[in-house]
């Protein structure tokens, strides 16, 4: 059984297909100008944070944590989800956009994109909506499964099943789908 994460210092968590090492610290509004040079400088990537001086972000291969004094494991948790949804879904609109001229050609308007924590699908289109969702989990998969999944729903506009048709119209911009797919598998370790 895997071992619950406490979101602590020294714990790895998953990103992209590898591993952050978490360093979690005190949150501190001071602190707040200084991060923001270095993400202007391009040394902080995946930056977020709040109006109490709580950030998470990536840097040096590591992923920061600051929260507030006293936080517990579930509000670290907390913290730590709010920014995986923020990030998955800056990941998941710049590879749709990156696909989206493909379908465009085809006549498919862009969607409204969403994002949530899915326990059992990676992502969901309903084309009468225009709407996709990806899985918020999907921060944790190699950069090429989540480009699959990206691809796998917005070719829903163009085939609603999961037809052999549908997967030849996947394989036509994905050649490699299937060993995408299987990235979406594999286990953290």
């Amino acid at each position: 059984m895997k071992k619950q994460q406490q979101f602590l210092t020294g714990e790895q968590l998953p990103y992209l297909g590898g591993t952050l090492l978490l360093q979690a610290g005190k949150a501190d509004r001071r602190l707040v100008p200084e991060w923001i040079a270095q993400v202007q400088a391009g040394e902080i990537t995946s930056f977020s944070r709040n109006n109490k001086g709580e950030a998470v972000f990536c840097k040096d291969g590591c992923l920061y944590l600051y929260a507030a004094d006293g936080a517990d494991t579930a509000y670290r948790r907390k913290l730590y989800d709010t920014w995986q949804k923020i990030q998955a879904g800056v990941l998941c609109e710049r590879l749709s956009r990156q696909y989206y001229p493909v379908f465009e050609k085809l006549g498919v308007a862009y969607p409204k994109i969403c994002i949530r924590r899915m326990s059992s699908r990676w992502g969901s289109c309903i084309p009468g909506k225009q709407k996709i969702t990806f899985n918020s989990l999907l921060l944790e998969k190699p950069l090429e499964s989540v480009e699959y999944v990206v691809v796998h729903e917005f070719s829903h506009f163009i085939h609603p099943d999961h037809s052999k048709a549908f997967y030849q119209f996947v394989e036509q911009i994905l050649p490699d789908w299937k060993n995408r797919k299987a990235g979406l598998l594999c286990k953290m370790s």
